[in-house]
């Protein structure tokens, strides 16, 4: 590459405005953008790579109520709150295809009316009476699919599972109860996921039936999100050499991380499988504030599980004599880009609104150490800690940084498309912080009548179908315990791996207390 610069697509708003089809004028369409170019790709989707799935486990109370609540009852209730979301936020609706531009065609199309609308909400939502755990029924749709070769999912399809004879079987108090929400990453991003599922457990408090509510269909596409170049912070026109030269230095920190080091694998692809840890609230609590006290009050857990991911690659694949010394872990975490939105927007942003940062660990085996020796594994951790707040630091402070973020996806779909670079011999474990749950997502359902509680949240987690040859580690918390999830394909790791790296993540992280 040398001192030359990259050729990075130019910020252009108006190629991404939502406009009427000219084969049809019902159907709105815009470009995809930013991540959802890469994230988008037919062929990754349609096999269901980086499909997003959260598990909410609930438990039902003994509360006496003249209508018992069944699976039956639970669907007519998730049926309401969906369509209620879609008037709301239309892009769950939404359908995407693919011509010979980059990126992905996304068009709505307005119900003709309201039984079309019915119709819409009803495919979107399956109850099954079943012994299976929601993560069996996860499984058997990944593995029937594979056989299928259904192709891509919908943007949203609900799974009410629970244990009981069948859908109308009244779910008493210590019934097993669970709701599987199913995702297609291309019109969704981590915080995204987050916000719709808070949505639908509060709308399950709202009496959202027929009688009372009464939608304008046609009216909701005034809903749609507006693209994300258009309701910046910002002023793409006013960015200059500062913008440019950092967007020159992110480009070329993202492709090193070709020649990084990482973990090696087997060629293949297997089934996506997620393993987790949970942490108790006592270890969550401890960790927090042991770091703070050893680090410094500015740390925080991310730091800390970006680091000990660090000295859990290093013990699994050490570098050897040939490359000690010489070797970079980089990495490139995607981060919520909604803190760079006007704020009318920032909140209740539906779809894929991602940037990143660059984390390079020069010279990364100085930070191996003996597991036994915990005076040097906190020195490590310290350090790795470090590196991963001021390159956070960095980049965070950018004012740019979303469109920074969105340029440079849309320079890697260029980059990627349509020749795929070598296949590399290892890949680096992906790690992503996603905060506390309990800021999108309220513990209780309650009746909108008397306000007592119907059913409580009990667990709350999200995971991923993983196709690409990386481990991706995500961290996030509810009700003050902190959860690590680890997703894998199993043809390119096999449990007994998968199993190892994360639990000495783990330990890495304990070792603070």
């Amino acid at each position: 590459m040398g001192d030359q610069r990259l050729e990075l697509p130019p910020l252009s708003p108006e190629v991404y405005r939502w406009e009427r089809s000219p084969a049809d004028p019902l159907i709105l369409q815009r470009r995809g953008n930013g991540a959802e170019t890469t994230s988008g790709t037919k062929e990754r989707n349609a096999k269901g790579d980086i499909d997003i799935w959260m598990l909410l486990t609930l438990h039902v109370h003994d509360i006496p109520t003249t209508t018992a609540l069944s699976l039956s009852t639970l669907e007519k209730k998730l049926r309401a709150a969906l369509l209620d979301i879609r008037f709301e936020h239309p892009e769950v609706a939404c359908a995407a295809l693919w011509d010979d531009r980059l990126g992905p065609l996304y068009q709505y199309v307005p119900p003709k009316d309201s039984e079309a609308a019915l119709a819409w909400a009803r495919k979107a939502i399956q109850v099954r009476a079943t012994s299976q755990t929601g993560h069996d029924v996860r499984l058997e749709i990944e593995k029937q699919r594979k056989v299928d070769g259904t192709g891509a999912t919908k943007p949203v399809t609900i799974y009410a599972v629970a244990d009981v004879t069948d859908k109308n079987a009244p779910l008493i108090s210590g019934t097993g109860l669970e709701i599987l929400i199913h995702m297609n990453h291309l019109y969704w991003d981590g915080k995204a996921v987050r916000i719709f599922a808070g949505d639908l457990v509060r709308k399950l408090s709202q009496d959202l039936s027929s009688k009372h509510k009464k939608y304008r269909w046609g009216e909701e596409i005034n809903n749609l999100n507006a693209p994300v170049l258009d309701v910046l912070k910002v002023d793409i026109r006013s960015l200059g050499d500062d913008f440019i030269n950092a967007r020159e230095k992110y480009a070329r920190g993202v492709l090193r991380t070709q020649s990084s080091w990482g973990l090696k694998f087997n060629l293949g692809e297997g089934t996506p499988c997620s393993i987790f840890h949970s942490f108790t609230i006592t270890e969550s609590k401890g960790i927090i504030s042991a770091l703070k006290r050893r680090f410094g009050p500015k740390y925080t857990i991310t730091h800390l599980g970006q680091a000990a991911v660090v000295l859990a690659l290093l013990k699994a694949n050490p570098p050897n004599d040939n490359v000690f010394g010489s070797q970079s872990f980089i990495t490139t975490p995607p981060v919520d880009g909604r803190r760079w939105l006007q704020e009318d927007h920032a909140k209740q942003y539906y779809g894929v609104c991602l940037t990143g940062a660059v984390i390079e660990f020069e010279d990364v085996g100085c930070l191996m150490v003996d597991t036994n020796d915990k005076v040097a594994v906190i020195e490590a951790l310290e350090k790795g800690c470090r590196i991963t707040k001021e390159a956070y630091d960095r980049w965070m402070s950018n004012s740019f940084q979303l469109p920074l973020g969105i340029s440079m996806y849309n320079f890697l779909a260029n980059f990627s498309f349509p020749n795929q670079g070598p296949v590399p011999t290892m890949a680096g474990p992906l790690f992503v912080s996603d905060g506390v749950n309990d800021d999108f997502i309220p513990g209780d359902v309650v009746s909108p009548t008397t306000g007592q509680k119907l059913i409580s949240l009990d667990r709350f987690i999200v995971f991923h179908n993983q196709y690409l040859p990386y481990m991706l580690l995500r961290l996030d918390s509810w009700k003050g315990a902190s959860t690590l999830s680890l997703c894998y394909n199993d043809a390119c790791y096999n449990a007994a791996e998968a199993t190892s790296f994360l639990r000495d993540v783990v330990g890495y992280m304990m070792a603070v207390l």
